[in-house]
């Protein structure tokens, strides 16, 4: 066990308007914890929290090479971007001392990009870290914090949803479309198993649409086994 690495530390948690806490880690420098939202909608909004190292009080994307105000400087390393994962792992290293940190990935800049940082500079950050989890998920406003991070990202979830719902009334109008064709073809098709002398005239294909903008997977197979993946000439 890396004693040094779980050394105590002292922190203040200040909470803010999008649903996240500023962490001031004494000694140290600013944690901001939150609720991810990369899993969305897969994952509900308290399966992973984001950690970003420094002061994040904006929405633009925390990647692993965004260098924040306030960052933490730990073991003489200074971190950047940010880490996504799961708390009940970062719980579980608190009461686990043999635990590797594997659950937590960080990043520093050289000269020329990001690496992650020394294993032991790791083992440092992901006890504090779990310090951390530990102080927000007991936090008495927990459900205020949720409650902001929701509305702050309905604007966008909402305009998803939209288009999703567009994209889908499309595959609705193409299944129909399909629906009718093929019950056109099974018509020509007993006809002619009939020997009908009055043949059965061939219905007009589904309208051609690129398929890679289906809603669903299905979706997509759907449009190349029927309109093709190349636009009509």
């Amino acid at each position: 066990m890396n004693t040094h690495a779980r050394r105590a530390i002292a922190f203040t948690g200040t909470p803010t308007d999008s649903g996240r806490v500023e962490y001031d880690v004494a000694q140290n420098g600013v944690f901001t914890m939150g609720f991810a939202t990369y899993g969305y909608p897969h994952l509900d909004d308290m399966e992973q929290l984001h950690v970003a190292y420094g002061r994040w009080d904006d929405e633009v994307l925390c990647g692993r090479a965004r260098d924040l105000p306030h960052a933490p400087t730990i073991n003489g390393v200074r971190l950047t971007g940010s880490s996504v994962f799961d708390p009940h792992a970062a719980l579980a290293h608190l009461s686990d001392p043999q635990d590797w940190s594997g659950w937590l990935t960080v990043h520093r800049k050289n000269d020329r990009w990001t690496e992650q940082v020394p294993w032991r500079t790791k083992e440092r950050v992901a006890y504090i870290i779990a310090r951390l989890v530990e102080s927000f998920l007991d936090r008495e406003d927990l459900d205020e914090l949720l409650a902001a991070h929701r509305a702050n990202h309905a604007a966008e979830r909402i305009a998803r949803h939209q288009e999703n719902l567009r994209r889908v009334d499309l595959e609705i109008q193409e299944w129909t479309a399909q629906r009718a064709a093929e019950q056109s073809q099974l018509a020509r098709q007993l006809a002619f198993a009939a020997r009908l002398t009055d043949p059965i005239e061939e219905g007009e294909p589904p309208t051609w649409r690129d398929y890679a903008n289906a809603a669903t997977r299905d979706g997509e197979m759907f449009l190349i086994s029927t309109v093709g993946s190349q636009r009509p000439r």
